[in-house]
Parts: C-alpha cells; sequence; structure tokens
C-alpha cells in the first residue's frame, strides 16, 4: 500500500514567475529538473528508513528505489508529479535473470 502526502515547497510563486518568460518546452525541462533535486532528500530518507528497518541480503530491492518526475498532459490538477518508490531496475533485473 502506498501512502500519499501533499505539500508546498517555498518560492514556487517566483519559480513560476520565471517559468512564465519561457517557452513551453522549456519550462517543462527546468521544472521536472528543480522538482527532481528537491525531491533528492526524500529519495534519501525513504533508502535510509528502509535500511535501517529491514535487513536486505542481496541489496535489491534498496537499489530499487528510485525517483520519478514527471509533466502530467492533463495539467488542471499538477503541474508535476514526483514519485518516490519501488521501480523496475533493468540493470539488476539483467543481473538476475
Amino acid at each position: 500500500m502506498s501512502d500519499k502526502a501533499w505539500f508546498e515547497i517555498d518560492g514556487l510563486q517566483a519559480l513560476d514567475a520565471q517559468l512564465g518568460e519561457l517557452s513551453g518546452v522549456v519550462q517543462a525541462k527546468i521544472l521536472r529538473k528543480v522538482v527532481r533535486e528537491a525531491m533528492q532528500p526524500v529519495l534519501s530518507a525513504t533508502i535510509r528508513n528502509f535500511t535501517s528497518e529491514w535487513h536486505s541480503v542481496t541489496g535489491q530491492l534498496e537499489n530499487s528505489f528510485g525517483l520519478r518526475v514527471r509533466i502530467p498532459k492533463n495539467n488542471t490538477w499538477a503541474d508535476v508529479i514526483a514519485s518516490v518508490g519501488v521501480f523496475t531496475n533493468k540493470r539488476l533485473k539483467e543481473q538476475t535473470g
């Protein structure tokens, strides 16, 4: 089961004003980069909490934690979506067969 979290990041109004001066493609690229950098502490905390609560013999699950940031096609409810969790890791999948 996954938990949902809603929060606001300070400084987004200033960022939005600056992004408004750029083209849509550049806006999306910068917004993804900014949100990815802002979510790195959440990813680190998730991995840290996992390793403190669970012992991983192979490390496969721990190495599968990741961060996905995307811009939804229908942005009426969100400008950007960031997800932290366990995702398929192709490199690990190839190693284990």
